[in-house]
């Protein structure tokens, strides 16, 4: 279960950082994400956070619950959910 949730995550976080990408290119939505336009400002920033997100869970994986692991996912689906959302309405 820790396992699937824990790929599923970081397949998540790969999707956020796609979505997030081409969704902040446009200036009407950069109001939308001040931190990711941030880390668009820094070299591969919005790979290097999400890494750093993926390796703070990885130190802390004895002490991280299922549950707190579950609810992380289903928050980072949500995010992807809104940015997908967002993208589409870019692109139509």
């Amino acid at each position: 279960m820790r396992l699937a949730l824990a790929i599923l995550f970081v397949v998540l976080c790969v999707l956020d950082n796609i979505f997030t990408y081409e969704v902040t290119r446009w200036p009407l939505y950069q109001e939308v994400g001040p931190v990711a336009v941030f880390m668009l400002s820094i070299p591969y920033g919005l790979w290097i956070q999400k890494v750093g997100v993926c390796l703070a869970l990885y130190y802390f994986r004895e002490r991280i619950s299922n549950q707190f692991l579950c609810i992380l996912t289903i928050a980072m689906l949500l995010i992807v959910c809104n940015n997908g959302y967002l993208y589409c309405r870019v692109i139509f």
